[in-house]
């Protein structure tokens, strides 16, 4: 009993101290209602808002090709090719004007990706007035990307001897791959006359696609030309050519004095559907030289027989490039293929 008297008496005693000692608080640290200034609000209503639309690739290059920057124009023309929208037409054709020469070569690139048949009147146009080179190269690789040519004057005009050397080259090879036979009687007068090697293969280029009876036989004369590279163009016209006429022509150079050269003539055999070539063909298939190599499996999987799938297994047996091996591998499905169709 005197224990719970205790005991309520310090309970007591500690509660008097403790409301002794307690103190109210000073003004400022009492609890404020805190006010929402204007500030405040518009914070909030920012908060709140959608967040902004995302500028497009199309929307950036559009307005980069309005900028006073040349560097930035170029670049908005770039980007407009790579998107491939016909929409940035009207914008590009607007750059062909520009005062900048890069500017105005990047739009007509960027149109001729776009295969802008409406363009053509454009490219001819700078191809004949213009004098930049550059800006010309352009329109001739603008044109071949469209894959056709109405008015192919320009065109002629610029495979012209008195114009440009890679212009040139650049303007027969277009023709060529165009098939404008308006250019075939000017390309064998200038091959006939020609000196420069380059503009020969461009012109036996240009004439070998046309497949004419006279152009191809203008270029089987080049087939001993004195320049290597020369008598292989000659030799890959006259097997693309379709045309058996010139077995002998292309068999005289299987023993030419460049293996280059040899392969190339069998190759254009094979192509003829004469596999005169394939022995020559096998002693290349593992040729150290790739481009070698490469012709000789070119020829293997056009004229290659049971004699070449098991040179070509052996091959595959003794060589650890995997590489190696699996181009070898493809060129006997190849081979396999083209047989059991044959059967």
């Amino acid at each position: 009993m005197k224990s719970a008297v205790i005991i309520t008496i310090i309970l007591a005693l500690s509660s008097y101290s403790f409301s002794q000692n307690k103190k109210p608080l000073p003004q400022d640290q009492k609890t404020k209602t805190v006010k929402n200034t204007p500030a405040d609000k518009s914070q909030k209503l920012e908060n709140t808002k959608s967040p902004e639309k995302q500028t497009t690739p199309f929307e950036k290059a559009s307005a980069m090709i309005k900028s006073e920057k040349a560097s930035e124009r170029k670049y908005g023309a770039e980007i407009l090719a790579s998107l491939r929208d016909p929409s940035g037409v009207p914008l590009l054709k607007n750059l062909l004007k520009d005062q900048d020469y890069s500017v105005r070569i990047s739009a007509v690139d960027a149109l001729g990706a776009l295969r802008c048949y409406e363009c053509e009147k454009d490219f001819s146009s700078i191809l004949s007035s213009e004098k930049n080179i550059q800006l010309r190269q352009a329109c001739v690789i603008a044109i071949s990307y469209l894959g056709r040519v109405s008015d192919p004057s320009a065109l002629i005009a610029a495979s012209k001897p008195q114009e440009d050397k890679s212009l040139r080259i650049s303007a027969i090879r277009t023709l060529g791959a165009l098939n404008v036979k308006k250019a075939e009687k000017d390309f064998i007068s200038y091959l006939n006359k020609e000196n420069d090697s380059d503009i020969k293969k461009a012109l036996i280029d240009a004439l070998g696609k046309m497949k004419s009876q006279e152009g191809l036989k203008i270029i089987s004369q080049y087939a001993s030309d004195q320049d290597p590279s020369v008598r292989q163009y000659s030799l890959r016209a006259l097997g693309d050519s379709g045309d058996n006429s010139f077995l002998d022509t292309i068999k005289a150079r299987l023993s030419d004095d460049n293996v280059s050269v040899s392969l190339e003539a069998a190759l254009s055999l094979a192509k003829l559907s004469d596999f005169s070539g394939l022995e020559l063909a096998h002693k290349y298939l593992d040729n150290k030289d790739f481009s070698l190599q490469n012709q000789a499996m070119q020829i293997a999987a056009l004229a290659g027989n049971e004699k070449t799938v098991s040179i070509i297994e052996s091959k595959i047996k003794e060589s650890k490039d995997e590489n190696f091996k699996a181009m070898m591998e493809f060129t006997k499905q190849r081979i396999l293929a083209r047989i059991k169709n044959s059967k």
